[in-house]
């Protein structure tokens, strides 16, 4: 017997299977979340209250836990952020031949500022076509700008990784295959490295550039070019006596670690990889003679002459009193026929122009010093950044709370320096029904003036009973009028909070505030009806009609209270003789487990 009963155990007692097991060692757990949410009522409270502020309260809910747990750490870093950037408003100013100020130099970065934001609205227009991307070739001279420093130079295009097979091809097609070298073998202006045909376009499509160099405090470490090159000579050693297709194994290695820094011609270059959209200006002058290999590899002979024709156009721009040489129209070169974009153009082209004229855009020390104010400026940005965090506003439910006294206000519940009202006191009385707001709102707008004690006590039902019901309501024509007024007020209360930037919509609010179901069965209690004739008026269950009337009989007094506040004996005499009317029989006996 104990035999079979171990194997019906055996059988029917299976073990989980290898993916519930894994989910249940190695699944993430529910996460916790605040059901904290601001009232009415409660904020109604809180501003009758000096010692305790609703931003205190806030605070300490869970929703801020993790938020408050971080202070300590983002006060200190408060603190040292603002001991630095004290340290660098002590520092020396560094020099330049242009004695440009720091005061110069804040205006020529807050230009550059300006002219990103701009050129980040257009560059989805400009670089998805594939007509800029065609310009963009080997030897096309371009302004691009230096994210780290926030700084434009003058730089030249020599090729792109999704091009990079054109290049060797062009290069082997120059030495003439297995025939020796022919003559022109220049890649200049042969659309090499274009968007128009292989290429890729669109802001991110990443090119290579020969940038004409100010180095600077915030330049982009350098990459390890000694372990590329260790690298190249295992590959060497690894396949001698194997022909590459496509070239040689030099230039297989095109174009090594990047960014690449030097010097050559006795003028500083990067050689960089970047997307399109630092691209900030195409310039006019025809694509400039250059071999890409030759520029890409390292140690190249053709970065001296390259360098130099940049030099040139640079020097050329300057004899003719501008800062940066001619620029082709982009809008125009991309087919962009959009008004509001064409307002944008014009004005990156008038700031481009401004920032151009000033000294400090061909100044040598430039680099340096806006190195100091661009500190100054992203640090001032980190301390205003934790400034807020540790504020009130920062807490997540601010905004709905100046919402919501919002609301207060624009209905006479809050005056506008903040004390609560008559009308706000009487809403602080009223606790039990399902929105304080709409329920203060029929007191003060008289929906209950003229109805019975019995129809008074069956209109408040709507606003305390909480379950569903799908049996309607049959109702004398002074109830039905009032029902049809309590929804036109909830209606309206719904789209005044809307309005106002609350997320509530109309239809799902009146179905939250109201709920009919027993307006018929609480005006036939107060009549004295029976409690076995009033059940089979509704689908609701026999404990949720005696819980909801015990608690109308609580909204009574609650209104009661309010009517004392309001100074308004007429509504508190009729809620008292509705209170009178459903406190009878079996729903307020004493109960037989204590009697």
């Amino acid at each position: 017997c104990c035999c079979s009963c171990c194997c019906c155990c055996c059988c029917c007692c299976t073990s989980p299977g290898e993916g519930e097991l894994k989910q249940l060692l190695q699944g993430k757990g529910v996460s916790l979340s605040s059901q904290f949410r601001l009232t009415y009522s409660m904020m109604l409270n809180l501003l009758r209250v000096e010692d305790l502020k609703v931003e205190d309260m806030l605070r300490r809910s869970f929703a801020e836990f993790h938020a408050q747990r971080a202070q300590p750490g983002k006060s200190a870093a408060l603190a040292a952020g603002q001991a630095q950037l004290a340290a660098y408003g002590a520092s020396r100013w560094p020099a330049c031949v242009r004695g440009c100020g720091r005061q110069e130099l804040q205006q020529y970065v807050a230009l550059g500022q300006q002219i990103d934001a701009i050129s980040e609205e257009l560059q989805e227009a400009v670089l998805g076509s594939r007509s800029i991307h065609s310009l963009l070739q080997p030897g096309r001279a371009v302004l691009l700008q230096q994210p780290a420093s926030g700084l434009t130079e003058l730089a030249m295009v020599v090729g792109s990784p999704d091009t990079l097979d054109q290049l060797l091809a062009a290069a082997e097609a120059a030495r003439g295959g297995f025939g020796g070298p022919k003559k022109g073998g220049s890649a200049s202006g042969s659309g090499l490295g274009s968007g128009g045909a292989a290429g890729g376009v669109g802001p991110e499509r990443v090119l290579w550039f020969l940038v004409l160099h100010r180095p600077g405090p915030l330049d982009e470490p350098a990459a390890d070019t000694a372990a590329s090159a260790a690298a190249a000579a295992v590959i060497e050693e690894e396949f001698q006596g194997f022909t590459l297709k496509g070239g040689n194994r030099a230039a297989a290695n095109v174009p090594g670690p990047l960014p690449r820094y030097g010097s050559s011609a006795g003028l500083d270059y990067m050689l960089m990889a970047a997307p399109a959209k630092q691209v900030v200006g195409i310039c006019r002058a025809k694509p400039l003679k250059v071999d890409p290999l030759e520029v890409l590899q390292e140690g190249g002979k053709g970065l001296g002459p390259a360098l130099r024709q940049l030099h040139k156009m640079q020097e050329e721009a300057a004899a003719a009193g501008q800062g940066d040489p001619e620029q082709l129209d982009l809008r125009q070169e991309a087919k962009i026929n959009s008004l509001e974009l064409a307002v944008k153009f014009n004005e990156r082209a008038a700031l481009l122009s401004a920032r151009a004229a000033m000294p400090a855009h061909t100044c040598p020390g430039t680099p340096e010093q806006a190195a100091l104010v661009r500190s100054e400026l992203l640090l001032t940005q980190r301390l205003e950044d934790l400034s807020h965090e540790l504020s009130d506003a920062s807490l997540q439910q601010m905004p709905e709370f100046h919402q919501r006294v919002g609301v207060l206000q624009q209905l006479g519940y809050v005056s506008p320096d903040g004390t609560v009202t008559l009308k706000g006191r009487a809403a602080c009385e009223i606790n039990s029904t399902q929105d304080e707001l709409l329920s203060t709102e029929l007191l003060f707008r008289g929906l209950l003036t003229g109805l019975s004690p019995e129809e008074a006590v069956a209109l408040m039902s709507a606003l305390v009973f909480q379950e569903k019901s799908d049996v309607e309501p049959e109702l004398p024509p002074a109830l039905a009028s009032a029902r049809g007024q309590l929804v036109a007020l909830a209606g309206e209360l719904a789209r005044l909070q809307a309005a106002a930037g609350l997320p509530i919509a109309e239809e799902e609010y009146l179905r939250e505030v109201l709920h009919p179901g027993l307006m018929q069965v609480v005006y036939e209690w107060a009549r004295g009806t029976p409690f076995s004739a009033i059940t089979p008026l509704t689908d609701v269950m026999e404990g949720s009609i005696v819980r909801a009337v015990v608690r109308l009989d609580q909204c009574c007094r609650e209104l009661m209270d309010a009517a004392r506040v309001m100074g308004d004996t007429a509504l508190f005499s009729l809620m008292e003789a509705a209170s009178g009317k459903i406190r009878r029989d079996i729903v307020f006996a004493a109960s037989l487990y204590v009697a």
